[in-house]
């Protein structure tokens, strides 16, 4: 018998980095990707912007035991929009450190004054 439509339909999952508990408690001082391959702006000395391939790293702490975990794949999608918007710039990198910081659950407060 054919599933009906209804059984097709996607449903939406559990968020278990936030909905569950874990069994057993504990935390991480570093977890996230590493050299991921991604297209970043420049800024060309004619002042065009270029596109360049470049390696990125994003991680994040996970000092707080009730947290079970982050959504690598929510870190990635940031940082490839951030860094293929405009430019890369000291201002915008700083810009992109502080929307992570915000966006993660595991950090209560930023080591830079806002």
């Amino acid at each position: 018998m054919a599933p009906s439509n209804l059984e097709n339909t996607a449903r939406v999952m559990p968020d278990i980095a936030t909905d569950a508990h874990p069994a057993q408690a504990g935390a991480l001082d570093w977890v996230g990707m590493g050299e991921i391959e991604m297209p970043v702006l420049l800024q060309g000395a004619d002042g065009r912007s270029v596109s360049s391939g470049a390696r990125v790293n994003a991680f994040v702490n996970l000092k707080r035991p009730d947290v079970r975990g982050i959504h690598m794949s929510r870190l990635y999608l940031h940082v490839d929009k951030k860094l293929s918007a405009e430019p890369v710039t000291p201002a915008g990198v700083h810009h992109l450190l502080k929307d992570l910081w915000n966006r993660t659950p595991t950090c209560p407060t930023a080591p830079w004054s806002a």
